[in-house]
């Protein structure tokens, strides 16, 4: 039962690592950042998308951590070991889809002129 809580702990320590490496611009390398289509449209608009995409990495990873302690501790008696291993791969999958589908929403919202919280520490 202990190994359907990897899922969720890989989504945080992802979160953890992407918020710890800095990246000011965009690589041409397959892992560097969160490449989505709106983190292109400037360096502004990719400079938040690697300070936005760790905190909904996080946060995605936490609820699916809960999701899942739900559901083992809540109905091990009812579910059998596959049918879980099977629901938390759905619904891991589908928080990842959604998280990235948020992160393009709220890079698209992100006004040019808005300082990034890298950009505000620099003028101080």
């Amino acid at each position: 039962m202990v190994i359907l809580f990897f899922r969720p702990l890989l989504i945080i320590f992802l979160g953890l690592l992407f918020g710890a490496i800095p990246l000011d611009k965009p690589g041409h390398f397959l892992m560097t950042g969160f490449q989505i289509p709106s983190a292109f449209k400037s360096n502004e608009h990719w400079v938040y998308a690697q300070e936005m995409g760790p905190k909904i990495f996080i946060t995605v990873g936490i609820i699916s951590l809960v999701l899942t302690g739900i559901l083992v501790f809540g109905g091990r008696n009812v579910i059998s070991y596959d049918k879980m291993e099977f629901i938390t791969a759905i619904f891991n999958a589908l928080l990842m889809v959604t998280s990235f589908i948020v992160l393009e929403y709220k890079v698209k919202k992100f006004k040019k002129g808005n300082k990034t919280k890298e950009q505000k520490e620099t003028n101080l």
